[in-house]
């Protein structure tokens, strides 16, 4: 169907040059933008005097409370605003006996401060609050739930119409046709200048793109959530990394200060002759691995501060450390809950179920546009106006002389069938199998979310009882190290036999060390898996003292 109507002075019209020139609705914010730039966040160093921070192995008796993380300050409040030095019973591997020339020294170790670097303290409330602030996982998310909100905003302004604008001049030189058939020979010239609106609807794309954009900005704002809290996951991780790198550190520094005087001691014992000169080789090849995981544990710290700054997006070369003086257990959910509890949860919170379901609403539109498309038409609707003059080569009049105004419109309604209607079909097809997929990815999503739950509740459980476990070996082993010294002081025994019994002491410790930081990713973990935002976690302290 289509509908002509012109006044005015009518020729032939050939619009080669015309300009299209947008609303004034689209030319706001037309600027054209500037490459980012990517910084990091600048770190201010801390004004106080922030070089060293006690980490020590805590018992439960000192933990870190809820309040204090809620405040971000990794104590209680009212307390001193510098960590306290440690318990000199927590730090003490080998008592000291009269047997020795010179007593074994209480261990005060601090954490690893490097004299190149500025220290920045952080704790577990700053460091997921930077996080949200700053992590460019997060940023992404939201810069493309933005993106989806201007397309929206595009799809509501396809039922404006199009203003264009501009000349037109056209010459012919040569045979031509009238309308009753006869061919002849001329030379002419036209010339138009004006515009008008003209409105180009594909009634299928203009009642379906609005409601196929509005639900991808939903699917776009749950994808931020699911961003936010993978990203907020992994910088508590990170973080938990960073505590437990300072603190085996600790405990390195302490098997290395054991190791070295228990070397020094064992040859004394062969100076006085009452000791073998192999115990004193085996000794100081000990001391000497010692001094290697030392300087392997410290390394652990540099390499997990980069890695949370990265998390941060701070810089590298800022080596943060943990204000937490106490590593405790933290009782995000009571231990007595059911798995499937969890899981309902997570099937109503979880952001990737809530996105994966705004995904299949919008392909069942397009599947709906789709079908709807061959019997929707397509409409055109134009007007034009302006000054139209034209003539023959040789008119005396000139050929401005006949130029004059003239107003087009026409209207135009098309229903297309693409390819004899194969080509619809098989579109239709194609959506069909794009909605099947999105079904299908949403139930891929509901599986992986209800593995996570089932997965962190069985971690936050098996590593509750490993704690037990773990602190009963550590006991265990200060116990064998004590009857060791105890034999050595009362001359029933050599150095070399505490040797044993301190390895296990260190291998028991590190093995607490790690099984807590498990329990603390663990308790995250299920948190985070259930649809919360770790950011919004209540921690409390665990019954569990660490040795």
């Amino acid at each position: 169907m289509n509908r002509r109507y012109c006044e005015g002075q009518v020729g032939r019209i050939h619009q080669s040059m015309l300009v299209g020139v947008s609303l004034v609705v689209f030319a706001i914010g037309c600027q054209t933008p500037h490459p980012p730039t990517v910084t990091h966040t600048a770190i201010v160093p801390p004004q106080t005097p922030a070089a060293t921070y006690d980490i020590q192995l805590a018992s439960a008796q000192e933990p870190i409370s809820r309040n204090a993380l809620a405040s971000g300050s990794g104590r209680e409040s009212g307390e001193d605003s510098h960590p306290s030095k440690p318990d000199a019973s927590a730090s003490r591997l080998i008592p000291a006996g009269q047997q020795y020339e010179t007593p074994l020294q209480e261990l005060a170790v601090t954490a690893d401060k490097r004299a190149d670097r500025q220290v920045y303290p952080l704790d577990l409330s700053t460091a997921l609050r930077l996080g949200d602030a700053n992590s460019l996982e997060i940023e992404l998310a939201r810069n493309r739930y933005e993106g989806a909100l201007l397309r929206e905003e595009a799809a509501t302004a396809l039922w404006l119409p199009d203003l264009i604008a501009g000349p037109s001049y056209q010459y012919h030189d040569g045979q031509i046709q009238r309308a009753i058939g006869e061919v002849f020979d001329t030379r002419r010239q036209s010339f138009f200048v004006g515009g008008g609106p003209v409105l180009s609807w594909d009634l299928s794309e203009v009642l379906y793109a609005k409601l196929v954009a509005h639900q991808l900005v939903h699917a776009r704002s749950a994808s931020v959530g699911a961003a936010r809290n993978q990203a907020l996951l992994e910088i508590a991780e990170g973080y938990f990394d960073l505590l437990a790198a300072h603190a085996a550190l600790v405990v390195a520094q302490e098997t290395r200060a054991n190791a070295e005087r228990l070397a020094e001691v064992t040859e004394s014992f062969v100076k006085r002759e009452v000791g073998l000169p192999s115990d004193a080789a085996r000794a100081q090849a000990e001391f000497q691995f010692r001094k290697q995981q030392e300087r392997l544990a410290r390394e652990r710290t540099i390499t997990a501060s980069a890695a949370l700054a990265r998390r941060l997006h701070l810089d590298a070369r800022v080596q943060l450390v943990p204000v937490e003086t106490k590593l405790v257990p933290l009782e995000i959910y009571p231990a007595d809950g059911e798995p499937g509890a969890f899981v309902d949860l997570a099937l109503q919170h979880r952001p990737e179920i809530e996105e994966g379901r705004w995904l299949v609403s919008a392909a069942d539109a397009r599947v709906q546009q789709a079908c709807w498309a061959p019997l929707l038409p397509r409409l055109q609707v134009g007007y034009q106006a302006g000054g139209f003059g034209g003539g023959h080569t040789g008119d005396p009049k000139g050929f401005f002389n006949s130029f004059d105004n003239r107003e087009d419109l026409s209207a135009t309604a098309v229903w297309q069938l693409r390819n004899l209607g194969f080509g619809d079909s098989y579109r239709q097809q194609g959506e069909q199998l794009e909605l099947t997929n999105a079904n299908l990815n949403l139930a891929r999503v509901v599986d992986r979310v209800t593995e996570e739950v089932v997965s962190a509740h069985e971690s936050v459980a098996s590593r509750r009882e490993q704690l037990g476990i773990s602190r009963l070996s550590v006991t265990s082993a200060i116990e064998s190290l004590d009857k060791n010294v105890q034999r050595i002081r009362e001359g029933a025994g050599l150095p070399i036999e505490a040797l044993q019994a301190m390895q296990a002491l260190d291998r028991a410790r590190l093995e607490y060390l790690q099984t807590l930081t498990s329990f603390n990713k663990s308790q995250f973990r299920l948190f985070t898996a259930t649809g919360n935002v770790p950011l919004d976690a209540d921690v409390s302290p665990g019954n569990e003292s660490v040795p």
